[in-house]
């Protein structure tokens, strides 16, 4: 029997933070018709913020980076995560907050560079947590 793929976006958020993950289901592993196995792009809509969007190797960055760095706050250990030359990067900023470092995959692309206070940060990691621990979401 042939099996037709459909194309599936994702939400997860509130109203100030939505992270919208597209793709399609990996059909070589048998995944269900509404998993997400080929990720084809995803995108943040954060009030205040530019529009951020990228390719599955940015959100797992941005997983692998921010919710770190998030889980040592609350451990009470505030330190960067995240190098330079990394796609991300996040660590306190010394007027208060949080920063963070977006860099693009493109040539002659400076970084985005954000500022981000306590209520923002818990936004974003809860729809990073949202993603990483929806089943239908394969990363």
């Amino acid at each position: 029997m042939k099996q037709t793929l459909t194309y599936q976006p994702h939400s997860f958020g509130t109203h100030a933070c939505r992270l919208r993950v597209e793709g399609l289901p990996d059909v070589s592993s048998n995944q269900a018709n509404g998993a997400l196995g080929i990720i084809t792009g995803w995108s943040l809509d954060w009030l205040g913020h530019p529009q951020l969007e990228g390719r599955r190797e940015h959100l797992q960055a941005l997983i692998a980076t921010v919710l770190p760095y998030a889980r040592n706050l609350l451990s009470g250990v505030s330190r960067p995560m995240g190098e330079e030359s990394d796609a991300v990067s996040i660590g306190p900023d010394p007027q208060g907050g949080h920063h963070m470092a977006l860099r693009s995959s493109q040539p002659n692309t400076p970084p985005l560079e954000l500022h981000l206070d306590d209520a923002e940060l818990a936004d974003l990691v809860r729809v990073l947590d949202q993603c990483r621990l929806d089943p239908r979401v394969q990363l």
